[in-house]
């Protein structure tokens, strides 16, 4: 049972997978590639209405072969197009439609021992059936002639309401992300069997590992709505680049100079009461790179994601521009669309970040959210593309990119909505040594022009390229030093004590046993 239960499964989120992304069949030259989309979203809710009030067998068996017909006129393959109809809804339809066989009363059609199909029971699960596979046809068909971002775009243009479109954006990108999830989980399963469990053994790991795709599903939307918030989303997207209301003890106007953040007794648990991160004090200055270095669950992301409100400290105070920086502040209109629009952040994983239908898309999000006229927020989605050289990814899903090709889109994703300040949660992560140097030269560039940059990282090679001053912390999650960078990369035992650096046998195959040095430093010891 559990070998059938994870074949199952692997086969379902390959269908779902290949469904939802492939795009070969909406690429050919047929009658619906060429219909206007708005057309066929017309269409397509006429035809299921259609398929809902019409009465009769034969009416909707005529649907159906409209349907194949169409998928014919399509140039899409019959007997694949029918599989994909006919496998799955009819199997979950007949779940419900079985019990009408037998309870509807009627005259008897087939007797089988105690039980009695009745021929109304049988005529109602027909219908049933019918009704489904037949709305489900049309349905497949404009999923498989419509690019996803086509029929977004459709519906924005039918008038439906944003907030419906963004939701079902974000919707496609959560199936996908746990589309994808359950795959990698039953791949890296599979990869360490070695012989067959015992049943009960078996039956436990598939019931343990819905349970960690539940546990990653709300992980992957938390992620996904601090993503939507750290951009603007929820907020008035009127334009106004002004300064909030002052004198309300919100956050504050500073212009010029001085801090970007200043920290006082901050510190955050978790709910399950694990520290994040605390730091007595901190002073986080503008116009210069701050590095923030840490082993990993040192409390980098935590203190990042403070800094740009998506949380905030369980005790102590955080000032951004010379005001409080609080929960309440940002539930105010004029203040979180002054701080989105002066704050950006580049998450760690990229896959939450980036959430849109298309790369363009994605880039577009944040100048749309700052309410930036159509033409403004053209320019600067091609100036991004330029800057991170992704021009030919800008139709493309974020969901099919590489790794190295996400965190590109992530970090112009931050580029289009031109913050003052940038923080940045690994951002060399998963790019090339040529990626890596476009990056570096970007963030140079920003520094030129007076950006403040709050970098997270463990390469400590990128630090001395970028940073003015470093902030440690330390494996207990407490801040461990503050000083210029120079300074404290020369510091080998702190770097030793907080997981930066590190000295092992010397890989040269003469070296003498025992020889061994520091990748962190310029002199060998032994």
């Amino acid at each position: 049972m559990a070998r059938f239960l994870e074949k199952t499964l692997i086969s379902i989120t390959d269908i779902l997978e290949r469904s939802l992304v492939n795009e070969t069949w909406s690429r050919r030259r047929g009658l619906l590639q060429a219909t206007d989309p708005r057309i066929k979203v017309v269409l397509l809710v006429s035809a299921v209405l259609l398929c809902s009030l019409v009465g009769g067998i034969a009416p909707l068996i005529a649907l159906y072969g409209v349907a194949l017909l169409l998928a014919a006129l399509s140039r899409i393959n019959p007997l694949s197009y029918t599989k994909r109809v006919w496998i799955f809804i009819p199997f979950f339809s007949g779940l419900v439609a079985l019990p009408a066989l037998f309870i509807t009363p009627g005259p008897p059609l087939v007797r089988l021992g105690w039980m009695t199909i009745t021929r109304t029971g049988a005529y109602s699960a027909a219908m049933l059936l019918l009704r489904v596979s037949t709305s489900v046809s049309f349905t497949l068909l404009f999923v498989l002639t419509t690019p996803w971002n086509e029929a977004l775009r459709a519906l924005r243009r039918l008038f439906m309401p944003a907030t419906v479109v963004d939701l079902l954006a974000v919707s496609y990108r959560y199936l996908l992300l746990l589309v994808r999830t359950l795959s990698e989980l039953l791949i890296a399963r599979k990869s360490r069997s070695i012989a067959p469990l015992p049943h009960r053994a078996e039956m436990g790991f598939v019931s343990r590992s819905v349970g960690l795709l539940f546990v990653k599903s709300l992980h992957l939307a938390e992620g996904v709505r601090m993503a939507m918030v750290s951009r603007g989303d929820g907020g008035d997207t009127t334009r106004d680049t002004g300064r909030p209301d002052e004198g309300e003890g919100v956050i504050g106007t500073e212009e010029g100079g001085g801090a970007a953040f200043e920290l006082e007794g901050i510190r955050y648990t978790y709910p399950d009461g694990v520290l994040g991160v605390e730091i007595d004090s901190l002073r986080i200055r503008r116009g210069i790179c701050t590095i923030l270095l840490g082993a990993n669950g040192s409390g980098k992301s935590t203190l990042l994601k403070m800094l740009d409100g998506l949380i905030f400290p369980s005790e102590g105070e955080i000032r951004a521009f010379g005001g409080p920086l609080t929960e309440r502040a940002l539930e105010r209109r004029d203040c979180q669309r002054f701080f989105r629009s002066r704050v950006g952040f580049v998450f760690q994983d990229a896959d939450i970040q980036c959430f849109s239908p298309t790369v363009r898309d994605e880039l577009a999000f944040g100048p749309l959210q700052l309410g930036l006229e159509p033409a403004e927020v053209e320019e600067r989605v091609r100036k991004a593309l330029e800057t991170l050289r992704i021009e030919q990814l800008a139709e493309r899903y974020p969901y099919r990119l590489s790794g190295g090709e996400k965190k590109r889109v992530a970090i112009a994703s931050v580029l289009t909505v031109d913050p003052e300040i940038y923080l940045l949660d690994e951002p060399a992560a998963n790019l090339d040594p040529a990626t890596e140097g476009i990056l570096i030269d970007l963030l140079g560039r920003f520094l030129d022009e007076g950006k403040t940059l709050v970098i997270a990282t463990q390469d400590l090679l990128l630090a001395r390229h970028l940073g003015e001053r470093a902030v440690v912390l330390g494996t207990d999650r407490r801040l461990a030093a503050d000083e210029e960078i120079e300074r404290l990369l020369e510091r080998t035992d702190l770097l030793q004590r907080t997981g930066l650096a590190h000295s092992h046998r010397h890989p040269h195959k003469r070296a003498a046993a025992g020889f061994r040095h520091s990748h962190y430093t310029e002199e060998e010891s032994t």
